[in-house]
C-alpha cells in the first residue's frame, strides 16, 4: 500500500472514530439533561416518584430528551432509563413496549427482565412470572454456605 493510501485510511478511520464518538457525547448531553430535569437533591424516592405522577411536566419532557438520546445512543442505556422512568412516572402500558425492544436487542439483559417482571406483575402474573424464571437464568440467586 502506498503511503498516500495508509494516509487516506488513517484519515478515514480518524473521521469515523470522531463520528462515533460525536453520537455518543450527543446522546451523553441528552442523558444528562433528561436527569437534569427529574433531579430533586435530598427529596427521597417516594417523593420524587409522587412529584413525577402530581406533575407530569418533568416526566414528559425528560422521557422525550431519552427518546431523542436512543437515536444517538452507541448502546441501550436511554431506552432502559426511559422504561424505568415511564414505569416509575405511571405509564407503564409504556414502559413495556419499551422493555420489550430492549430485550429483543439484548436478551440477557437482567435489568430489563427485572423491571418487565415488576411491571406486569399485576396486570399479566403469568408474563411476570416467566420474566422472573428469565432474570433467575441470568442472575441465579446466591446459595449461602
Amino acid at each position: 500500500m502506498s503511503l498516500v493510501a495508509t494516509r487516506v485510511v488513517l484519515i478515514l478511520l480518524a473521521a469515523a472514530a470522531l463520528a462515533w464518538l460525536g453520537t455518543g457525547l450527543i446522546a451523553a448531553r441528552l442523558e444528562s439533561e433528561a436527569h437534569d430535569k427529574l433531579e430533586q437533591p435530598g427529596a427521597s424516592v417516594a417523593k420524587q416518584i409522587a412529584r413525577l405522577r402530581a406533575d407530569r411536566r418533568p416526566l414528559l419532557a425528560a422521557a422525550d430528551l431519552l427518546e431523542r438520546a436512543r437515536k444517538w445512543a452507541p448502546d441501550q442505556a436511554p431506552l432502559a432509563q426511559e422504561a424505568a422512568l415511564r414505569w416509575k412516572g405511571g405509564q407503564p402500558r409504556r414502559a413495556v413496549p419499551l422493555l420489550e425492544t430492549l430485550i429483543s436487542r439484548e436478551p440477557k439483559n437482567a435489568e430489563a427482565w427485572y423491571l418487565l417482571s415488576q411491571i406486569l406483575a399485576r396486570t399479566d402474573p403469568a408474563r411476570a412470572a416467566s420474566a422472573r424464571h428469565r432474570l433467575r437464568e441470568l442472575s441465579p440467586p446466591v446459595r449461602g454456605r
